[in-house]
């Protein structure tokens, strides 16, 4: 699906249906046959109440527009679920890698304030989470690829110096997945206590609870960075897992059919991610997933850019 397609249905299906996401903008992670009674659940009670005969406090053109975007939800989630139950992987460090991604972004979804008017420091930050969540959704089907053909590789039983490059960069890879999870959770937990002590009972000082809060907004951009790299190292783990398959199929006559396919699905992959990368370097929020050299180069080329245009006017 499209970026902009999928967002758009992402936002729909949040509209009317969103208990049945987390904080990161991703369907539950529960087991899929009850998130399925919760979806049927919820659709029944919208159809119950909007779409009879009876039920028409609007008019009759909002409410076939409202059936049409609840239709449009439930079919989107559902098409999630299925894909789901269809989705299994062999190995606990497989299982490990894809809720990893799925933890980090829900906790990236609990950076949110209470705006107390537009553009307020609140608001400003909650739209660029928003934002910044919603490209990180689109990199969940490269996430599970990736993983999936990892997986893949592992259960072959493979016993060489190669897997053991492989299990050595994956143990490296959840290491640091869980350590910006912790940090972020603990910047999280640190600033609600200095809000509560500061606002509530006197226990901090305002100046404290800003620098919490300004911790906690670079700890979080931080773990979105996380995201980005983690999906990147999977992606060039897969390439080189192809790369590998490639140099042993390809000598193999039987399997010559085989070999071609590895690189072209590894490709797609990378390609699937630099759409997504693409979409964040140019878009209004990327600066927060920039460190601070990249921040610094950012600026520096958009200088160069706006004396290019100076000359050419």
């Amino acid at each position: 699906m499209e970026q902009n397609n999928k967002i758009q249905e992402i936002r729909n299906a949040l509209k009317y249906f969103p208990y049945l996401f987390d904080y990161g903008y991703h369907v539950i992670q529960d087991d899929p046959d009850e998130v399925q009674f919760e979806l049927d659940f919820e659709f029944n009670r919208y159809e119950e109440n909007n779409f009879s005969s009876f039920y028409y406090p609007s008019n009759r053109k909002e409410c076939l527009e409202r059936e049409k975007e609840v239709v449009r939800g439930y079919k989107f989630i559902n098409d999630i679920i299925n894909n789901r139950r269809r989705y299994s992987l062999n190995n606990i460090t497989s299982s490990t890698l894809v809720n990893q991604y799925h933890r980090l972004s829900n906790e990236i979804g609990r950076y949110k304030f209470v705006p107390h008017f537009k553009n307020s420091y609140g608001f400003n930050q909650n739209k660029a989470n928003d934002e910044i969540l919603m490209n990180l959704v689109l990199l969940e089907d490269v996430v599970k690829s990736c993983v999936k053909d990892i997986d893949d590789y592992l259960k072959e039983n493979h016993d060489d110096a190669f897997r053991s490059k492989i299990e050595a960069r994956l143990n490296e890879m959840i290491c640091n997945n869980e350590l910006k999870f912790d940090l972020l959770r603990n910047a999280r937990k640190d600033y609600h206590e200095k809000w509560t002590g500061a606002c509530r009972d006197d226990r901090y000082r305002y100046k404290e609870l800003g620098d919490s809060k300004l911790v906690y907004r670079k700890t979080k951009n931080a773990a979105c960075r996380r995201v980005l790299d983690y999906a990147r190292e999977l992606v060039d783990m897969d390439m080189d897992i192809m790369k590998y398959k490639y140099a042993t199929l390809r000598e193999d006559f039987e399997n010559r059919d085989k070999v071609f396919p590895l690189i072209r699905h590894a490709n797609g992959l990378v390609d699937d991610y630099e759409d997504v990368l693409k979409r964040i370097t140019y878009g209004p929020y990327c600066y927060s997933l920039l460190t601070s050299e990249e921040v610094k180069e950012k600026t520096r080329e958009n200088k160069e850019n706006k004396k290019l245009m100076k000359t050419l006017l």
